[in-house]
């Protein structure tokens, strides 16, 4: 990972003042500790600020406060994995994807979720339930399981299985 990439994200509101060097290092210590889970306060003890002060000036700053901010640090993280396997042109079918899949995987364990509390965890009620929905998300497809998955050598063999059976079962529907 290429540290100017997190610095390109700070430059993301122009400023025609000089830049604040609280929220400066602030911007620097998030993209050194992106693992970390941060809370406002220690955001704000990292550079000396009370907590009002840090996300005011952060926001005027950067034009969000900084837990969103580090939300967008992370994703871009998260992506830089990609571009170095993928073709630039093709980059955006595969991220695609899996903003599909795991909205895909969200929607279908809200829904799980929805009918355990309206049948009291009656699961072969939740199941009938569920094989009715407009959309049939198999098992061992969603986006949790193929996360799990994520370092094994096969993984775009995985990948290319989910999709064909959620692709499968839905056919019908």
């Amino acid at each position: 990972m290429n540290p100017t990439n997190f610095l390109a994200l700070a430059e993301v509101r122009p400023t025609t003042h000089n830049p604040d060097p609280c929220i400066k290092k602030m911007v620097l210590v998030l993209a050194e500790n992106l693992a970390y889970q941060w809370q406002v306060p220690e955001l704000g003890a990292a550079v000396e600020l009370s907590n009002r002060q840090m996300q005011r000036r952060f926001k005027a700053e950067k034009g969000c406060c900084p837990l969103p901010y580090l939300r967008r640090l992370r994703l871009e993280k998260a992506c830089d994995t990609f571009r170095g396997v993928a073709d630039p042109s093709d980059y955006k079918n595969y991220i695609l994807v899996f903003l599909f899949l795991k909205y895909l995987s969200d929607v279908w364990q809200d829904k799980q979720e929805q009918y355990r509390t309206e049948y009291n965890g009656d699961e072969e009620r939740v199941q009938r339930r569920m094989s009715r929905e407009r959309f049939i998300m198999p098992s061992g497809c969603d986006f949790a399981t193929i996360y799990a998955k994520r370092n094994d050598a096969n993984i775009g063999e995985v990948i290319n299985i989910a999709l064909e059976q959620i692709e499968e079962v839905n056919k019908a529907h």
